[in-house]
């Protein structure tokens, strides 16, 4: 297999992947990488994307959907919600984000803890009705009918008006480089207002999403102050995470 056939491979494994990542992976400097990638981008294998490398079919523009995403690694996103639910203290004020891993967290939540809960999305707002939730803000606005999450500036002014003691922000990737991605352009500006007004910042994700690249970033690792994720995460980022002084809870 030549240099051009594995990077495909690493490529598509990753969803999208920087030149330093893939210099340092062929031990070649980046300008080396740079070539070789100009030649497959004029047979049309490949493209960059602010700073990626990516596949021409890349799903690097996927689009959300609630239904498809509730199905996909569930016993890890319920271990998930769990993890994060045990890191809810009492009288405290939770944002919890976009996205069913992060949903996850409300049913887990001790509902005689007198927290007050921030939703921005339909997905949250109806499991806080099925357990019967009391104490909860929902932003409000311009629903997305695709993602179901409130999406228009008043929604983003509502987070704004609260100190929120931990918030759990979700993300459909996490690269070294490139940093903490979304799908969706209108999420940015809804996980950057309830991050800004945290006290506590929790990256909320399962392991399939370390190492790969969205096209919409909305922050980077050294944002958080804690990340949980699932057994299957790499020693590579477990170590990363120890290196910068961010606290891993492992779902199990």
């Amino acid at each position: 297999m030549d240099r051009s056939e594995k990077i495909i491979e690493i490529v598509q494994s990753h969803g999208g992947i920087s030149f330093k990542d893939l210099s340092q992976y062929f031990d070649v400097t980046e300008m080396t990488i740079r070539r070789d990638i100009e030649k497959m981008k004029k047979r049309g294998i490949v493209k960059t994307v602010s700073g990626a490398i990516m596949l021409e079919d890349s799903d690097i523009y996927k689009t959300y959907s609630l239904e498809q995403e509730r199905e996909t690694n569930y016993i890890q996103k319920e271990a998930i919600g769990i993890a994060c639910a045990s890191l809810v203290g009492k009288n405290e004020v939770i944002y919890v984000d976009i996205g069913t891993t992060a949903v996850n967290v409300l049913k887990h939540l001790d509902p005689s803890a007198s927290n007050v809960v921030i939703v921005s999305t339909e997905n949250a707002l109806r499991e806080l009705l099925r357990i019967d939730y009391r104490n909860y803000i929902v932003t409000g606005g311009k629903l997305d009918p695709l993602s179901g999450v409130y999406i228009d500036r008043y929604g983003i002014n509502t987070i704004k008006n609260y100190s929120i003691n931990i918030s759990f922000i979700s993300a459909a990737g996490i690269d070294e480089h490139l940093g903490v991605t979304c799908i969706n352009e209108f999420e940015v500006p809804i996980k950057q207002a309830a991050m800004t007004h945290s006290a506590v910042k929790c990256l909320v994700a399962d392991s399939s999403k370390f190492g790969a690249v969205r096209l919409h970033n909305f922050g980077t690792i050294d944002d958080f102050d804690i990340v949980v994720t699932d057994d299957l995460i790499s020693e590579h980022w477990l170590n990363l995470f120890e290196e910068k002084g961010i606290r891993v809870v492992i779902a199990k």
